[in-house]
């Protein structure tokens, strides 16, 4: 009888402990943009390359912190709630995976084209305005299914 009346006084510190992870999710989740922008504004306004290379090089540490963020406390939340999965929580993953994957076949193409030559810098910085524009779009996505705003 003790068990019981410990787990229903339990209930409401469960319930805010759900909603404050919900928040942290959240919060650090919606930061996520923020490099994309950025790095969209670099690949658009600076035309030095090494500049460019730098500047988006730097912002890479940032997206992969962000992203870490946001994939780990979205597991935190299913495993917490699993009654939380749904299409949300697909376009969430299909988002993480999209940007995980760019960002890793970005590096392979910026390693290659630092040595061969001009033309291939140039294509590398179209491929980037491509990657980050899909990202932006992706994410447009996710807050609007997920309806934060």
């Amino acid at each position: 009888m003790q068990e019981v009346s410990q787990s229903l006084a339990q209930t409401p510190m469960i319930i805010e402990s759900f909603r404050q992870l919900t928040f942290y999710h959240s919060f650090f989740s919606l930061f996520l943009i923020l490099p994309f922008v950025l790095n969209l504004w670099s690949l658009f306004f600076y035309k030095n390359l090494v500049q460019l290379n730098k500047r988006i090089w730097f912002m890479m540490p940032l997206i992969f912190f962000l992203l870490s963020v946001a994939v780990l406390s979205g597991l935190n939340i299913l495993v917490f709630n699993p009654q939380s999965f749904g299409i949300s929580t697909i376009v969430m993953i299909i988002l993480c995976l999209v940007v995980f994957g760019g960002e890793i076949y970005r590096i392979k193409i910026l390693k290659i084209a630092r040595r061969t030559s001009l033309e291939a810098m140039q294509r590398y910085v179209v491929f980037c305005k491509m990657l980050y524009t899909i990202d932006v779009i992706l994410y447009a996505l996710v807050i609007l299914s997920v309806g934060i705003f």
